[in-house]
């Protein structure tokens, strides 16, 4: 009888581990996956410090509430996040509570681009930009070398 107790409370706590270890999420600094798109996760600035603070490579997507290209590229980003296992946060620039040039100021990118628009995806790793993805594409050739080279 205690043998049988000992198997299904040994049980339990696997199964308690299991259900712990495959709900973690791979986004880091609190932020949570998209309810629609779940390898994107939409982030406020402090998330956004926390982000581009840290020495992991990171994939920043800079994008406008009102920008049509900004959502339509959200389900393919998706797509080919889910494909290579890499998380992407969305930056709404125009509605996040700090000034674009707070934004901004930390990422070499934008100190020789002064002219940008969204979307704008770069793939950062102690805030030196990896690679980037310069507006909305179907490409998957542009698409797949981005992944890929974020992953060297």
């Amino acid at each position: 009888m205690k043998k049988k107790i000992i198997i299904i409370i040994i049980v339990l706590i696997v199964l308690g581990l299991f259900k712990i270890i495959t709900s973690k999420t791979y986004f880091s600094c609190d932020v949570k996956p998209d309810k629609t798109y779940g390898n994107l996760g939409n982030i406020n600035y402090q998330q956004y410090q926390c982000l581009i603070n840290n020495d992991k490579k990171v994939v920043i997507m800079y994008t406008q509430s009102k920008c049509s290209f900004c959502k339509d590229f959200k389900p393919i980003i998706n797509e080919y996040a889910k494909k290579h296992k890499t998380p992407i946060y969305i930056l709404e620039v125009n509605t996040v509570e700090t000034s674009i040039d707070e934004i901004t100021r930390d990422i070499n990118y934008f100190s020789t681009h002064q002219s940008w628009g969204t979307p704008l995806t770069l793939a950062l790793e102690k805030k030196q930009v990896i690679t980037k993805l310069t507006g909305y594409t179907k490409d998957k050739n542009e698409l797949n070398d981005f992944f890929k080279e974020l992953k060297k």
